[in-house]
């Protein structure tokens, strides 16, 4: 009796769209979700102590870098990273709000899309001055925030609400297989849409 022995592989990427057919066609695709919150304040404590990062005691610090994670194990390994030679609680605020400024367009251009915006060349201008970020990252930023704005328990809010779960549901799926094309696509639906609702 002949045994064979299979080969399984591994290979996590956040952009699918960069590779070829015939790699694309021989993968399977398993799509990864957010951790919970628990898992996730344990991850970032764990990591923290094990790099010896010297602020990792404090919860607030923890607590800035859960948030802007937001459920993403990469992004927090990666702002953790920033913190490795941090040595004192203000200069670990200050590389955070640093970070965390690097997000500040997605906010901007989420802003917008609530607030009914008519300009859609202002957001083509901010989707071709961040090109290189990572499609999902981005996405994952959208759907950040319109959370947010669902969870916000000002009754003031009840129009801002609708229009955040509307663009939820145009941004709710991965763009792994059309990748950047469909994340401008995304925005542009949810433009549209905006523009449709009334109040």
């Amino acid at each position: 009796e002949i045994y064979t022995l299979s080969l399984h592989d591994a290979l996590p990427i956040s952009n699918p769209e960069k590779l070829i057919p015939t790699v694309k066609g021989r993968l399977e695709k398993f799509q990864v979700h957010p951790l919970r919150d628990a898992e996730m304040l344990k991850l970032i404590m764990d990591v923290m102590e094990k790099k010896e990062i010297k602020v990792s005691t404090n919860d607030k610090i923890v607590e800035r870098i859960y948030e802007i994670a937001d459920g993403c194990p990469r992004e927090a390994l990666m702002v953790i990273e920033k913190l490795l030679t941090v040595t004192d609680v203000v200069e670990a605020n200050k590389t955070l709000d640093e970070y965390s400024s690097d997000a500040e367009w997605i906010r901007v251009i989420c802003g917008d899309l609530l607030n009914r915006m008519k300009n859609w060349n202002k957001i083509i201008g901010e989707l071709k001055k961040h090109e290189a970020e990572d499609v999902e990252n981005t996405r994952r930023g959208v759907l950040g925030y319109m959370q947010k704005v669902l969870m916000n328990p000002n009754p003031k809010m009840g129009m801002e609400k609708i229009r955040a779960s509307e663009v939820i549901e145009i941004f709710g799926s991965g763009f792994w297989e059309g990748g950047r094309p469909k994340l401008v696509q995304a925005f542009y639906k949810a433009f549209l849409k905006m523009q449709e609702l009334k109040g």
